[in-house]
């Protein structure tokens, strides 16, 4: 799962990588894996820190939330 091949996103710069059902990301400056989803009403972000053992998970009733920005405003109010 976490053998990475490029997997670039022009709509989500911060994904980089994607994994077996996991994508690697860099929010700020700490790499995290997880996974981002949405369905008509609902989206989810859910990830790992790799480098600090953090795990965030976002659930939410709107259909498109700016993900990388809140998990990186989460880190900041963990990380002041």
């Amino acid at each position: 799962m976490m053998t990475f091949v490029d997997a670039p996103d022009e709509d989500a710069p911060k994904r980089i990588g994607y994994g077996l059902g996991v994508r690697q990301m860099v929010i700020g400056r700490e790499s995290f894996v997880g996974h981002t989803g949405a369905i008509p009403g609902y989206s989810a972000v859910t990830v790992f820190g790799i480098d600090n053992g953090i795990t965030i998970a976002i659930l939410n009733n709107l259909s498109v939330i700016e993900q990388e920005r809140l998990l990186a405003e989460i880190m900041n109010a963990l990380n002041p």
